[in-house]
């Protein structure tokens, strides 16, 4: 079978492959849904700046670890296609009743946030068993760019299609309309994980508080867990408040996701960079320099505050965060496989990242709600959780030089 580049790799796939594909780009059309526009359903629905939306993220980040913990125990007994399965059930329940009833369940709120976060640790926690299951060394690079590619343009489109839905219908419409596209979503990748090759249920005894031990008992499992803290902390916060500042200047579903589509081109575009600057030897300088770019837009908030200074801060948040949050989760891995723990122990080790990424989510919402909501108070929030980037570079400089004097000391 001829082709070239990607269409032509991807037609000499097998099968499973392309479902594999197929399964994550639906994916991918979800969250672009669910990380946007659930956040602004609440806020439609309470107000700006409501207590719910902080209330409803972090119950989405307090119950993943668990979900996950839960998720390893199903995998075991019946497979990680069984645990991804369950999270695309949870996936279509929630958002089929948000579709059908709409504003009428608002106030269950926290319940979609434990129905969701389930969701998405059931479906993460079976994701590396895919990887290893349906590609090779061969064709993972090439399944990797076609799913990036695609991810991307329903990452830029989804969300813009979705916010001029909303604006356009009345009375709650467009947003059952838009959690009726992401059901559907879910329900096209649910039936496409019944196509995909049953995956072995693990024959192993569980490790996970053996897991634990290992890393918190080393000075750089330490350390790497205070770093995904931190890293997470920005990462997950930084969306979310910045959807509540837009919101609260111009309550317009549409701009809104045109603001983040700018921003998640941007980012694309940072992706790249990454990969042709940063090495080893210079990647905490490039995060520093990411972090220091990212504070004078949130220091230009202090001479007023509008969409357009949110849309530019957005874009060079985009562009600079890869820059900020890549190099904390490759020195994860890296340490993790310092320590041995890799191979079997690879969801053990994500589920002890958890918890500590979940910490770190926590902490973020925290900032959010308790400082005053003053341009001040917006321009201290930012650059706090931008500084977590310098902290981390620190760290990841203290990970180095531990793991040179450890090689020094063996020799």
């Amino acid at each position: 079978m001829q082709g070239h580049g990607l269409i032509g790799g991807y037609s000499r796939l097998p099968q499973k492959a392309r479902l594999f594909i197929g399964m994550q780009v639906m994916f991918a059309g979800v969250s672009a849904i669910l990380s946007l526009f659930i956040n602004t359903f609440l806020l439609k629905t309470y107000g700006s700046f409501s207590v719910q939306v902080i209330i409803y993220n972090a119950v989405l980040a307090f119950v993943q670890p668990g979900a996950m913990f839960t998720a390893l125990a199903v995998a075991r007994r019946g497979g990680a296609l069984t645990v991804q399965r369950i999270g695309f059930v949870f996936y279509v329940l929630a958002l089929t009743i948000l579709c059908v009833f709409g504003n009428g369940v608002s106030a269950y709120y926290p319940l979609f946030a434990v129905a969701l976060s389930f969701a998405a640790g059931y479906y993460y926690s079976a994701y590396s068993a895919q990887v290893l299951s349906y590609t090779e060394d061969g064709n993972r690079d090439l399944i990797s760019g076609i799913t990036a590619m695609v991810g991307a343009v329903i990452s830029v489109l989804l969300p813009i299609l979705s916010g001029w839905l909303i604006v356009t219908f009345d009375e709650g419409t467009g947003y059952r309309i838009v959690f009726g596209i992401a059901a559907v979503l879910a329900l096209g990748a649910y039936l496409t994980t019944l196509r995909l090759p049953k995956i072995p249920a693990p024959e192993r005894a569980h490790t996970f508080w053996r897991t634990l031990t290992a890393i918190l008992g080393d000075r750089n499992g330490r350390l790497i867990m205070a770093a995904n803290t931190l890293s997470n902390c920005a990462s997950f916060t930084v969306p979310i408040y910045v959807t509540l500042l837009f919101y609260n200047l111009v309550p317009n579903e549409f701009l809104i996701s045109v603001s983040s589509t700018i921003g998640y081109g941007v980012h694309f575009l940072g992706a790249l960079l990454y990969g042709q600057l940063v090495t080893g030897r210079n990647r905490t300088v490039y995060s520093v320099a990411a972090a220091v770019l990212v504070t004078l837009p949130c220091l230009a908030m202090l001479f007023g505050l509008n969409i357009y200074m949110i849309m530019v801060f957005q874009a060079v948040f985009g562009l600079a965060t890869t820059f900020m949050s890549a190099p904390v989760l490759n020195t994860h891995f890296k340490v993790a496989e310092a320590l041995g723990l890799h191979g079997e122990s690879g969801p053990e080790v994500h589920l002890v990242r958890e918890f500590f990424v979940t910490t770190g989510r926590l902490l973020g919402l925290a900032l959010v709600w308790f400082v005053p909501r003053t341009n001040a108070g917006a321009v201290a929030v930012l650059v706090t959780l931008m500084m977590t980037a310098v902290v981390n570079a620190w760290i990841l400089r203290r990970i180095d030089r531990n793991e040179q004097q450890r090689t020094e000391e063996a020799v």
